[in-house]
Parts: structure tokens; C-alpha cells; sequence
């Protein structure tokens, strides 16, 4: 959890505002997150449009991204 004061936002208009910073290939750390944003990367994990990565082993949230593998 963050130490960052609460904005006391709607809950809807945190996950819209989550998903806009991660959805063109933006990370975040998961440790700076508030606790509404907490609450808003849960709903976008449960339903697959997220996915927590680790970097120099650290936790960040990052857009889930379709991957397809080709063979021959």
C-alpha cells in the first residue's frame, strides 16, 4: 500500500483511470498503488485484462497482452 493521500474517487472512475496508464504499455509499480487502485487492479486482474510482471524483481502491473505463438 502507498502513502499517498486518498483522493476519495469513484470507484469506476479509478479502474477507467488504471487501465488508461497501463493499456498502451505503461507499467506501474504495484507498491506505489493506492488503495483504491489496489482495489481497481484486482477487478482488472480477475478479469484478464492485466497481469503483474516482474522487473528487477519488483512487482508491476502491466496490460495483459495477447500472445501467439507461431510454429511450423
Amino acid at each position: 500500500m502507498s502513502d499517498k493521500p486518498h483522493k476519495d474517487e469513484n470507484p469506476i472512475t479509478t479502474l477507467e483511470n488504471l487501465r488508461k496508464k497501463i493499456e498502451d504499455g505503461g507499467h506501474l509499480l504495484v507498491e506505489e498503488l493506492t488503495d483504491e487502485e489496489l482495489v481497481a487492479m484486482h477487478e482488472l486482474l480477475l478479469e484478464g485484462k492485466a497481469e503483474i510482471i516482474s522487473q528487477a524483481c519488483r512487482p508491476f502491473l502491466s496490460a495483459k497482452q495477447d500472445r501467439v505463438i507461431i510454429s511450423h
